[in-house]
C-alpha cells in the first residue's frame, strides 16, 4: 500500500521513521528491531500479534498525539512500516497529527 509521499517532506517523512522505529524498538526483542526499515512487513518481518499491534498503535497515538484505530490501519492496508510512516506523514500533512518535538522547526 506504499503510497508516494510529497518529497518536499522527506526530513518530515525521515523524523516520522525513526519516531516510528523507536516505537517498534521499544515493543519488539533487540533480534527483531535491529533493522527496520521501509520494507519491514509488520506481521511477516517482526512477528508482531494482535496485542503487540495495540501496543503499537498506543504508542503511535501517544508519539503523535492523535488517535488511531486498529480498523483504520486495516482500511488503509497497514501492513509494513513503510505503509505506517506514509500513514502518519499524510495525517501530518493534512494537519491531523504533529510529531511532538518537531512543530518548532
Amino acid at each position: 500500500m506504499t503510497q508516494a509521499v510529497d518529497s518536499r517532506n522527506e526530513p518530515a517523512r525521515a523524523d516520522v521513521l525513526k519516531e516510528v522505529a523507536a516505537c517498534l524498538a521499544k515493543l519488539l526483542p533487540k533480534r527483531k528491531a535491529r533493522n527496520i526499515e521501509l520494507t519491514t512487513h509488520l506481521f511477516r518481518d517482526l512477528g508482531m500479534d494482535s496485542i503487540q499491534l495495540l501496543e503499537f498503535l498506543f504508542a503511535l497515538e501517544t508519539r503523535f498525539a492523535t488517535s488511531l484505530s486498529e480498523a483504520e490501519l486495516k482500511k488503509q492496508r497497514v501492513e509494513s512500516v513503510g505503509d505506517v510512516v506514509d500513514l502518519i506523514a499524510r495525517l501530518m500533512e493534512s494537519g491531523k497529527v504533529q510529531l511532538k518535538g518537531l512543530a518548532a522547526r
